[in-house]
């Protein structure tokens, strides 16, 4: 599931497909640092070559709207249906021309990162990205644009996360699997908001005249 967020001011928003931070000496760094990393990490395996298959599309729809490759890109000769870890960039005027396109879903070891030349760039990203799983803001607690963007992101993602990498999903009612609509559907149909979810492994059984023997415990007369 694609995921979303956003940060500024020297601080930056991480998740596993999109990376929106504002421009400078620190993310400059930032962006060598994720080079290397993914550079030097073994290439992943995949589920299947239909998987591998989906994430060529998808990058190929990521590069013809504006984005460049950094690192990766390609399958990887081994392990089978491994494909290398990907890292991609494009600057936040061009990924705002085409929003929609560059936030095709890359299932698979590949991230975008979104270089923004102020805060309200960043603003505008927030606004048009669509339901996501999680979003995951760094920054101080008193920043402005901190509280601006979880204000716009809580509509967008399933969960919100301050400072944290978030695993994909929290076991809660409040969590939908997919993030709100129109990441998913119904929220009866989730896997992890709860009591729903534990409703769709639950068989219910209706009994009729049927003697205590043949009844689960907590029906028999003696159990009332």
């Amino acid at each position: 599931v694609s995921t979303s967020c956003l940060a500024g001011g020297g601080q930056f928003c991480t998740c596993p497909n999109l990376i929106v931070v504002e421009k400078g000496d620190v993310t400059s760094r930032f962006q060598e640092s994720l080079i290397d990393r993914f550079k030097t990490q073994p290439a992943t395996t995949l589920l299947s070559n239909k998987v591998v298959t989906s994430l060529k599309s998808s990058l190929q729809t990521l590069t013809e709207h504006g984005a460049s490759v950094l690192v990766g890109g390609q399958q990887a000769s081994e392990p089978a249906q491994a494909f290398e870890n990907t890292l991609l960039t494009i600057d936040a005027e061009r990924f705002l021309t085409h929003p929609e396109q560059l936030q095709t879903e890359a299932f698979g070891p590949s991230s975008l990162l979104v270089l923004c030349d102020d805060t309200g760039q960043m603003t505008s990203i927030a606004e048009c990205i669509e339901g996501s799983l999680a979003a995951s803001v760094f920054g101080d607690a008193g920043n402005v644009l901190l509280r601006t963007l979880t204000t716009i992101l809580r509509r967008k993602a399933g969960r919100v996360l301050h400072n944290k990498m978030p695993t994909g999903v929290a076991v809660s009612p409040a969590m939908n699997h997919g993030g709100p609509f129109p990441a998913t559907g119904h929220p009866r149909f989730t896997a992890v908001g709860i009591p729903a979810s534990i409703e769709r492994f639950a068989k219910l059984d209706c009994y009729d005249n049927v003697a205590d023997e043949f009844l689960p415990g907590c029906l028999q007369d003696e159990a009332t």
